[in-house]
């Protein structure tokens, strides 16, 4: 590799050895320049355009000859090379436009502005609070599923089947140039849901979820935007990253299965990881995740934590369990509440800051959940319109 390594976007799309890998990667290229952009977390914004442009060049070289596309690429790095201050701006248009002849105005808009964020506040709808799942269609239309469980798949194409039978056509189609059609899904507690996005991505929501999502992928990212909890396995794709916004913090990933928990009530945010790698962003600062490891921001001293856990205990849900680690009962119930619809009341303050080491089938009734609880912790339960009412033995 090259002696002084490339520390812009400019100094990237100029780097032989850089174009090269996005070219013809090898492995050991690859394992060199992901080992680069995790230690240059400032330039990865510009490290992804610099990838996005070469490969741009490659995918359209067929249509010019050669002589030209070796005259577009002298005639940038050229005009990059340093001269004086007020001619900056100057040679900048001047590469932007040699750029733009291969890969159109789109990519020009692409290379010098940054996309905004995506404003959430705006797209989400009010009346969260539902007793069936709901998918909110982007022309503000419902649709209600009274089943326990749903599982919903979208297609490239818009159209969403539910649950392997019926098939929905999104009002407005596919998403065309910058637009982009959103529907949301909102899982009461009680309730799961299975999300299929059209990149192929499998999202496994909790009881008591939000997410916001398009219809079809388009740009040079995935992003959606949770609140509550979800299991994700995300669809590879190098060239375009994928997104989990939440309220705390920004989960960046290429391919990968992880857990994050986001309920807008709690104390605490967190994603663990399960394999591959990601990096969060929350409160300025970029952490990146290894196998097992959780990393947790407490919103209360605005704290960010890292530890490696028995990742167990946080994705067992999906399949039924719930595995608890030394964990209070009243943590404990938190999470039952949201998976049964129940509320829990604790007479005693003490019954509810006892712990109990165990594994609990939520797929049982609820009923065999606070048995088993009440043999493994000195506490006992009553029923009382509609609520759990918990007291010492």
């Amino acid at each position: 590799m090259e002696n002084s390594p490339p520390g812009n976007f400019q100094e990237l799309i100029t780097n032989s050895h850089f174009i090269d890998w996005v070219s013809n990667p090898t492995p050991e290229s690859e394992q060199y320049w992901q080992s680069f952009v995790q230690k240059n977390p400032s330039i990865r914004d510009e490290f992804e355009k610099a990838r996005y442009v070469v490969k741009t060049l490659q995918r359209k070289r067929k249509a010019i000859d050669d002589d030209n596309v070796r005259e577009i690429w002298d005639s940038i790095q050229s005009d990059l090379k340093p001269k004086t201050d007020n001619l900056k701006l100057f040679r900048w248009w001047r590469v932007a436009a040699a750029i733009a002849v291969i890969i159109g105005l789109a990519g020009l808009f692409y290379l010098n502005f940054d996309r905004q964020d995506i404003d959430y506040s705006k797209i989400a709808v009010t009346g969260t609070d539902v007793s069936d799942i709901t998918l909110v269609m982007s022309d503000g239309s419902r649709k209600v599923f009274t089943a326990q469980q749903t599982s919903f798949s979208y297609s490239q194409s818009g159209l969403v089947m539910v649950d392997s039978t019926m098939l929905i056509t999104e009002p407005n189609g596919k998403a065309t140039g910058s637009h982009q059609e959103f529907n949301q899904l909102i899982i009461p507690f009680g309730k799961q849901s299975t999300l299929f996005l059209a990149d192929g991505t499998e999202v496994i929501l909790n009881s008591g979820s939000h997410v916001i999502y398009p219809v079809t992928f388009t740009g040079a990212k995935r992003e959606i935007y949770l609140e509550g909890e979800a299991y994700l396995k995300v669809s590879h794709n190098a060239e375009m990253p994928f997104y989990v916004n939440t309220n705390e913090m920004n989960v960046r990933v290429l391919g990968t299965e992880f857990d994050v928990s986001a309920y807008a009530e709690e104390n605490t945010s967190y994603v663990v990881l399960v394999n591959g790698s990601v990096e969060a962003q929350l409160n300025d600062e970029n952490v990146l995740l290894q196998e097992n490891e959780r990393l947790t921001f407490r919103k209360s001293v605005n704290r960010i934590e890292k530890a490696v856990v028995d990742v167990r205990e946080y994705i067992s849900w999906k399949d039924g369990w719930m595995y608890c680690n030394n964990e209070s009962i009243g943590d404990i119930t938190k999470k039952l509440s949201r998976y049964y619809n129940l509320e829990f009341v604790f007479q005693n303050k003490n019954a509810e800051m006892l712990t109990m080491t165990g594994k609990l089938d939520l797929r049982s009734d609820y009923r065999n959940v606070l048995d088993v609880i009440c043999f493994s912790a000195p506490v006992k339960y009553t029923e009382e319109e509609g609520r759990i009412i918990f007291n010492l033995k």
